[in-house]
């Protein structure tokens, strides 16, 4: 393009002040980039799908240009060529929105998601995007719908969304399918399963907690508690934590006869996270295997791409 750039390393010291920014002129530089985000919005406004480029070929306004470009998640005109400035953060959204999702945080990785959707212009970007939103529906029909449902498809939006995307490579493509299989594959044996049942279960219990809703936490324990009542007898400790969790409830719908006073005691004990642990010891006992790498064979598996790694690595 003809053009280089250098970067200033402040001194410190009595120096410094040359460092800070100018408020006059921040101020000036800032109205320029409004102007031509407004210019852009009101363009969009009307269906276009404009392309920033300078209206003079001064530093200023090339530099205010590429900035609402980028926050515009737009293309950016400069010597004839279409640039994507925002491209590097589409990259950024997209692995935190799949981060999101390999910890089944489904709200996260959709909203992450769906800015990396606004800011990719590069084709194989885009797909890239697409297959992540498709793997969050696999995601979601895998975590919140009930096990084996024949109504619920779980691969279906990654495995037809496939044959389209051309510009990925056939690894990363065919490694994202056969994990979507997987995982549905995983949640359909989960109905007849209760191993496999128990550690789905597991999974609720845990993002759940993570999203800071004790008495639902509560709830999915009791399920597990009753699913696997005959594995769990004998044990005083975990009896009294499912008494209090049960208490949470039983206050919602009183019967004639119970002891208001003694419920409400026993619910203000319960504790989600003490009859979690509990309750995963007594499991990990009961099945002579660790249920919470149970649990964890329902997380999505992110595929590792070279030119990801020698980023990080860089």
């Amino acid at each position: 393009m003809g053009r280089s750039c250098a970067i200033e390393r402040g001194n410190g010291g009595q120096h410094s002040g040359e460092h800070l920014a100018d408020p006059g002129a921040t101020g000036s530089f800032l109205s320029l980039v409004s102007r031509y985000r407004d210019s852009v919005g009101q363009r969009r406004f009307v269906g276009e799908d404009p392309v920033v480029h300078p209206l003079r070929d001064a530093p200023e306004e090339i530099a205010a240009a590429a900035i609402a470009a980028e926050r515009l998640g737009g293309l950016f005109r400069l010597d004839g060529k279409a640039i994507s400035p925002a491209e590097d953060l589409a990259v950024a959204e997209l692995d935190a929105g799949l981060r999101a999702l390999a910890n089944w945080d489904v709200r996260l990785a959709r909203w992450r998601l769906a800015i990396a959707a606004e800011h990719a212009h590069l084709p194989e970007q885009q797909q890239r995007v697409s297959l992540a939103q498709a793997l969050a529906q696999t995601v979601r029909d895998v975590l919140y719908e009930y096990p084996g449902q024949s109504r619920v498809k779980p691969e279906a939006p990654v495995v037809a969304l496939g044959p389209t995307l051309d510009r990925l490579t056939k690894e990363e493509l065919d490694f994202y399918v056969e994990e979507a299989k997987r995982l549905a594959g995983l949640w359909r044996q989960a109905k007849e399963d209760v191993l496999l049942w128990t550690g789905w279960a597991l999974t609720r219990v845990r993002t759940i907690l993570r999203d800071g809703e004790p008495d639902a936490a509560l709830a999915w324990l009791l399920r597990i508690y009753r699913r696997n009542r005959d594995r769990l007898t004998g044990d005083d400790y975990l009896e009294r934590l499912v008494r209090r969790a049960e208490a949470t409830f039983r206050l919602l719908l009183l019967a004639e006869g119970e002891d208001e006073a003694e419920l409400r005691k026993l619910a203000e004990d319960a504790s989600p996270h003490d009859l979690l642990v509990t309750t995963v010891a007594m499991l990990s006992r009961a099945w002579d295997t660790d249920v919470v790498q149970v649990s964890n064979r329902f997380a999505l598996v992110l595929y590792q791409r070279t030119e990801l790694n020698a980023e990080r690595s860089s």
